[in-house]
């Protein structure tokens, strides 16, 4: 038990160094094996040994932790590659859409790339559904998902998108109608963002807000909460 706290204690302290310049505090028993582990299973690896040269890693750790950042960055600029692509498919349509978390999420951080990337999630009304599946499927995806109750999953070689039309952990009763009036701003508020990274549309500051804590609340009621939730709400709100 005491050696796992090290682990967290060491993970969270290379967390708030790197994001936000706070002391880092290291155990030098730690056992840096576990801190890689722990760091790659929470979703954080990049954000967490981002000035890893720093760190008293021996030789072979060392080695073997550079082949995982840099598989992890390329990863990430093909997640963002994915973002752009997608972009170009809705714009083509002219169908309205909004990136949620992944890229968006990703925008808050100083540096872009530590955010770890997946697939690319995203949010269309649903009165645009139909024919933003039409799009999909004649831009080559496939649909892979077996009638998902929120959202409709599409493959096409190895990126992954996964089409919400419905709101993230929605409440019943008159809470669920003033969620679904928030959802409802989501793309014709969403915001353009265009840089070296990727083009997409995110939402407006305050939706950012709401989706993050509306995922966080569906995973906490579900499989639990991770760290790449944690830093992604902290950075937002440190904005």
């Amino acid at each position: 038990m005491e050696d796992f706290e090290k682990t967290q204690n060491t993970v969270l302290s290379l967390l708030g160094h790197n994001l936000f310049s706070a002391p880092l505090t290291v155990d030098p028993d730690v056992d840096w094996v576990e801190v890689l582990r722990e760091s790659k299973m929470q979703a954080v690896l990049l954000v967490a040994f981002k000035n890893y040269k720093e760190l008293p890693i021996d030789q072979n750790l060392r080695a073997e932790l550079e082949k995982r950042l840099m598989l992890h960055t390329m990863s990430n600029v093909r997640c963002f590659q994915d973002h752009s692509y997608l972009h170009s498919v809705m714009a083509k349509g002219d169908v309205p859409y909004c990136v949620l978390k992944g890229a968006s999420s990703a925008h808050y951080y100083s540096e872009p790339l530590l955010r770890a990337m997946g697939d690319v999630d995203f949010f269309v009304p649903p009165s645009e559904l139909d024919r933003a599946t039409e799009l999909m499927i004649s831009a080559g995806f496939e649909r892979v998902d077996h009638d998902h109750k929120y959202h409709r999953i599409f493959k096409k070689g190895k990126t992954r998108c996964e089409m919400h039309f419905e709101p993230i952990a929605l409440p019943e009763g008159n809470m669920g109608k003033i969620f679904w009036d928030y959802w409802n701003e989501m793309c014709e508020s969403a915001v353009l963002v265009k840089d070296d990274l990727a083009e997409f549309q995110m939402p407006s500051p305050f939706l950012h807000g709401f989706v993050l804590l509306s995922h966080f609340q569906s995973h906490l009621l579900s499989e639990g909460v991770g760290l790449r939730h944690i830093c992604d709400f902290v950075v937002f709100a440190n904005t």
